[in-house]
């Protein structure tokens, strides 16, 4: 059994390793062909590997475990997180001539907040109102995004990916790691229940949702006819940085607290829904934005329900970016 279980750990971190390579040479690749040379092009691609990498390899059981040592006797090396973040910042900024203290202090802010609250709730975790800390550290990672707070840190196409690189790498180590938050399901590896749920849960909602967008003139059928490679970028784009970084906040962090704090998996499962829905309000102008938000509820029910199924954000993350794809390759 234990040769067993070494064997697992020794594939799931050949696994994240061998991801993350084949998301660096892409991500390289993207790069030179969007005009990135010399000393840009290095520090973007030292940048992008590592934090593409913590992506992946905090994806892997053990060694969320052997990270998580280090917090057991000190907890005050979780402000070495914010140290290391800053340090990857400075590299990318120094490169790219973009260094600002504006930026610098967006960022240290936006590191801070929730690592604050996270350090205050640890001696807390006996106390069943800690989930309020965890849930106000859960916005003060999120909110920031839904009010383009985080503009000027980083520059040129990377900003958004490399913001959520960094905000998912930070809940990770925050919630599953330093707070020991149980069934956040990050998992790259894939299984047989997964698929099933992710694509059942996928063909339902679009029987659904279809006729409801086209009824209520939300969508309109406008098939963009783009050759694989773009739409394989664009399905991967939309996976790595919004499907899978929305199921660990609203799925694998908030439904999963809010269902241990009120014992009750369907409330937390509409509750997280709701709130889905609404940070989607300022996607779109009045009144495409009360549509948008309706579809978007719909839409947690569904990733919710799959999350549920299989305790895994990974399988909420197919459904989602199944979703997301076809509406941006069919609809408009």
């Amino acid at each position: 059994m234990q040769l067993k279980k070494i064997l697992i750990e020794k594939y799931q971190i050949f696994i994240a390793i061998s991801l993350a390579f084949i998301f660096v040479i892409i991500g390289s690749v993207l790069a030179y062909y969007n005009g990135l040379r010399d000393l840009a092009l290095i520090t973007t691609v030292i940048t992008f590997t590592t934090l593409i990498t913590g992506y992946t390899l905090l994806s892997v059981e053990i060694v969320r475990q052997r990270i998580g040592k280090f917090f057991v006797n000190n907890t005050y090396t979780l402000w070495l997180v914010i140290i290391l973040f800053c340090l990857v910042y400075f590299i990318y900024a120094l490169g790219n001539q973009a260094f600002s203290l504006k930026a610098t202090g967006k960022l240290v802010l936006f590191l801070s907040f929730p690592t604050v609250v996270i350090f205050l709730a640890n001696g807390k975790r006996n106390n069943k109102w800690v989930f309020l800390y965890y849930l106000v550290a859960i916005l003060l990672i999120w909110l920031p995004f839904d009010f383009r707070l985080l503009s000027g840190i980083w520059t040129g196409k990377v900003v958004y990916a490399f913001n959520v690189l960094v905000a998912f790498n930070l809940a990770i180590i925050l919630f599953a790691i330093y707070s020991q938050i149980k069934d956040v399901g990050y998992d790259l590896i894939i299984n047989k229940s997964i698929i099933y749920h992710a694509l059942v849960n996928f063909a339902i909602f679009a029987i659904i949702a279809i006729p409801l967008g086209l009824g209520i003139k939300f969508l309109e059928f406008a098939p963009r006819n783009q050759g694989f490679i773009p739409v394989f970028l664009t399905a991967l784009g939309i996976f790595l940085f919004t499907a899978l970084p929305e199921e660990l906040l609203f799925r694998g962090l908030m439904q999963n607290i809010l269902g241990k704090w009120l014992g009750s998996d369907t409330q937390a499962l509409v509750i997280a829904s709701i709130l889905f829905g609404l940070a989607h309000l300022n996607n779109a102008t009045y009144p495409q934005n009360i549509k948008y938000c309706l579809l978007a509820t719909i839409a947690g029910i569904f990733y919710g329900r799959v999350y549920l199924a299989t305790r895994s954000i990974l399988a909420g993350a197919i459904t989602h970016a199944l979703i997301d794809v076809v509406w941006h390759e069919l609809f408009k």
